[in-house]
């Protein structure tokens, strides 16, 4: 079962300082990033503009087993540390657990 929320620039939540700056982001590498958070992570990141600032995110991680749905994305969002406040402007995120 697969939950969804959107939700919108999202300040403090992230754990990580990131180097990164304001850029446009690929795929690969935010997924690269919240891998190392989410090590079991199988993502589908989907650029919703083409820009690299709004995102899909479905994610279905071994990590996410016994979470709620909302603690399932403040872990994502950790693991984007402060690429929320500057890189990524909107993200959709469809997160669960494996059946």
């Amino acid at each position: 079962m697969y939950c969804s929320l959107k939700l919108k620039l999202v300040k403090g939540v992230g754990k990580a300082e990131t180097k990164l700056g304001d850029f446009d982001m690929n795929a690969d590498q935010l997924i690269e990033i919240i891998k190392e958070t989410i090590p079991s992570a199988e993502i589908r990141a989907t650029d919703l503009t083409g820009g690299g600032d709004h995102w899909r995110l479905k994610i279905v991680a071994e990590e996410f087993k016994g979470l709620s749905m909302v603690e399932q994305h403040q872990l994502v969002y950790r693991s984007l540390g402060n690429l929320m406040e500057s890189t990524i402007h909107a993200l959709s995120l469809d997160t669960s657990a494996p059946d």
